[in-house]
């Protein structure tokens, strides 16, 4: 019997409608719960209730107290834009074939060098002046 077991790895999501719309990616690169939002230049940490379960599209109501006053209170409803357009899986019996470690040498010096700069203009050096430090 052949192994029919399927891991999901990438979600590829279209957001807007048919007019019109974004697409960004939600990937897992190892087979961990971690997943990652690709939006444009933005990459940010989810969960995989993010990336998969809230891709379905359809109607849903916002809880209480979101209701619409001037129709009695009645629950809000919106329709969800965003839908799963493709799904990428991995077999369980080739993940090894296909999944690797990633080590910071595999990353390009230029990627390293910019993620390094960005994260230095996160950091501030403060000196803080006060009366009694006056005084000496």
């Amino acid at each position: 019997m052949t192994d029919r077991t399927l891991n999901l790895t990438r979600v590829l999501v279209h957001s807007g409608g048919v007019s019109g719309g974004h697409y960004y990616a939600y990937i897992r690169p190892n087979l961990s719960n971690q997943w990652f939002k690709f939006d444009d230049q933005r990459v940010t940490k989810e969960d995989m209730k993010m990336a998969i379960d809230e891709q379905y599209g359809g109607e849903e109501e916002f809880p209480f107290p979101h209701t619409i006053p001037e129709d009695n209170n009645i629950p809000f409803k919106f329709t969800k834009i965003s839908n799963a357009y493709v799904l990428v899986y991995i077999r369980e019996s080739d993940k090894d074939k296909i999944m690797c470690d990633l080590d910071e040498k595999d990353i390009p010096k230029h990627f390293r060098t910019r993620k390094e700069l960005e994260e230095a203009q996160l950091c501030s050096l403060m000196k803080v002046t006060t009366l009694a430090s006056i005084r000496r």
